[in-house]
């Protein structure tokens, strides 16, 4: 053996060349430090891994629990917008004629009346026995 090759081994502690000069590989020392590494290199990975998918996972439910969702699809129905002509009976009134026509779509009753007034070019709020008023209102039964 060359004083090198001696000087090699003696400070390493470990063979790493045949008596010919020749790398032989690890040794048993080197071969578990190896694989050491591996192993830590694979569970800091499994770490990493367990991380994304628990943040992508909060993620996903904060976006729920922020958009509202319920798991049930909403059920409404298309709502259409129709007009009636209703004509006024004796000591009907134009809140009277409106608060059975109106539904929730419409607003307030306040801005449904109004609305009525202005469709019909209404002076007010009076109507008389014989006079014919369109109301507009909503409803679902005749869609298909």
């Amino acid at each position: 053996m060359s004083a090198y090759q001696s000087v090699q081994n003696s400070a390493a502690g470990y063979s790493l060349y045949s008596s010919y000069g020749v790398r032989v590989g690890r040794t048993g020392r080197e071969a578990r430090l190896a694989r050491i590494r591996r192993e830590r290199e694979r569970a800091r990975m499994i770490r990493r891994a367990k991380a994304l998918i628990l943040a992508v996972a909060a993620a996903i439910i904060s976006v729920t629990v922020l958009s509202g969702f319920t798991g049930i699809e909403d059920q409404k129905k298309a709502v259409t917008r129709y007009y009636a002509a209703v004509t006024v009976d004796k000591g009907d009134t134009l809140w009277e004629i409106a608060s059975k026509y109106y539904s929730a779509e419409e607003g307030s009753m306040h801005s449904y009346v109004r609305d009525i007034i202005t469709f019909n070019h209404l002076g007010g709020y009076n109507v008389s026995f014989g006079q014919t008023v369109v109301i507009p209102y909503y409803s679902a039964e005749n869609n298909a």
